[in-house]
């Protein structure tokens, strides 16, 4: 079992229970339940849907909250092994709650503050009840410059994160979301006492890139899944890149635009994805292994810029980090006819090149394709769930690396019944001081 003590107790609970484990460093994670995995290496998109799904129904009661109360979606709570307090938000009753939402800082230790080997985590993580799929975002908090403790940092990076997801949903793009968000958040703290004035004007130039590191991976991709079902419905293509190589880290270094952009307007930096398993490497040096079912994790979400009857398309590109051996992808969403997927491993052609190439689509109707990285044999696959007719108009396109894929991974499936829509969101209560909060494992926290 991995040594947990750098994660929330209720996350470290889940995962001995789940005989799971969970690494603490730099980076996007995801674990996936067995079922949901098999589905991944089957080509199995009607499961993936219904996984997706449930996570999404878990996950969007917290991300009305959020619409409605920005940070005031949030309780705080003290973590029993550490005594640290960090910050929590539910869906459903306190008794029974099937998803979770955290803000939460692990303490440095004494006299290593601003050691840059030890530089303090935060993370942002969701965990749905239901589905028992577990998304989370590290990112870290640079304290040489604005020393902080543990619960402090927390504090400073749910306020602005949240107010961020707040402007997100009611339609602002990435910049003005940013910018909104940081003045906002900034008032509000150096108001509290949590951080002076000169500190804070010390980092606001670079919150902005914290922020937008901290909202990505799982708890982005359900962002846009609430936006597009229950507030804007627009063409959005999700392209879900999954690393599952135990040895190799790939870099997502760029794309190519068919009528699209990056969601909400934002800016494109290359993504490194580090390898899955083995040995990940903390900020304060400690290595963690990994089970199969946990992955590192990048979601790229793309709009069409030029919504008057038109789709959109995309292709990128991903590369060994070590070599300059790599793959592409592509998907295709038009305003009529069918999706259209592809994958093909290679960088012998541009990404302008590859994406007009017809040879590297897969046969009209694919839902599933594969290749290989050449020369590594490094086994490469996508799956989509959709080809036309979402109601959201919200196209999945998974993405997986090193997962060698069944057999049966291109065979077509039953015709599958008609995808239900998601539930509308419950207005769920926000619990105040005193009340007891049932988490995962079936222990009880006291809010603060």
């Amino acid at each position: 079992m991995a040594d947990l003590t750098q994660v929330p107790d209720l996350i470290r609970d889940l995962v001995e229970r789940n005989e799971a484990q969970v690494t603490n460093g730099y980076g996007l994670f995801g674990a996936v339940p067995p079922e949901l995995h098999q589905a991944y290496l089957s080509g199995d998109y009607a499961t993936i849907q219904k996984y997706t799904d449930m996570t999404s129904n878990d996950l969007n009661p917290i991300y009305q909250n959020i619409a409605e109360k920005a940070e005031k979606a949030f309780f705080r709570v003290t973590n029993p092994s550490n005594q640290t307090v960090y910050w929590l938000s539910i869906a459903g009753p306190t008794d029974k709650p099937y998803g979770y939402m955290w803000t939460y800082c692990a303490p440095v230790p004494h006299g290593l503050v601003g050691d840059p080997v030890t530089q303090p985590v935060v993370q942002f993580g969701s965990y749905s009840a239901n589905a028992n799929t577990l998304g989370i975002s590290n990112v870290v908090w640079d304290n040489s410059t604005a020393q902080l403790a543990a619960a402090g940092i927390a504090t400073t990076v749910m306020t602005v994160v949240t107010k961020y997801m707040k402007k997100r949903i009611a339609g602002l793009l990435v910049p003005e979301a940013v910018d909104g968000a940081v003045a906002e958040a900034g008032a509000e703290v150096v108001a509290e006492g949590i951080i002076s004035s000169a500190a804070w004007a010390s980092i606001a130039s670079t919150i902005g890139g914290f922020i937008v590191g901290a909202v990505a991976g799982a708890i982005v991709y359900f962002l846009v899944m609430y936006i597009v079902n229950f507030v804007h419905k627009a063409y959005k293509i999700a392209v879900n890149i999954y690393n599952w190589d135990p040895k190799n880290a790939y870099v997502i270094e760029s794309w190519y635009s068919d009528n699209a952009i990056l969601d909400g307007d934002q800016a494109f930096n290359p993504v490194v994805l580090p390898h899955a398993s083995n040995t990940i490497t903390m900020p304060d040096g400690m290595v963690v292994p990994t089970l199969d079912t946990v992955y590192q994790y990048a979601a790229i979400v793309f709009d069409n810029k030029n919504q008057i009857l038109e789709g959109l398309g995309v292709a990128v590109q991903v590369r060994f980090r070590s070599s300059n051996s790599g793959f592409q992808l592509k998907y295709l969403c038009p305003r009529f006819g069918d999706n259209k997927i592809g994958i093909h491993g290679g960088l012998n052609q541009s990404l302008s090149d590859f994406y007009a190439n017809s040879s590297t689509w897969a046969g009209a109707g694919s839902y599933s394709a594969q290749s290989s990285i050449p020369d590594l044999g490094i086994p490469i696959s996508c799956t989509t769930i959709s080809l036309s007719g979402r109601s959201d108009q919200f196209y999945e396109f998974d993405v997986h690396i090193g997962l060698k894929p069944n057999n049966d991974f291109l065979e077509p499936l039953p015709e599958q019944p008609e995808r239900q829509p998601l539930r509308k969101p419950e207005r769920c209560r926000v619990p105040g001081p005193g009340e007891v909060v049932k988490m995962p494992s079936g222990t009880h926290h006291k809010v603060v």
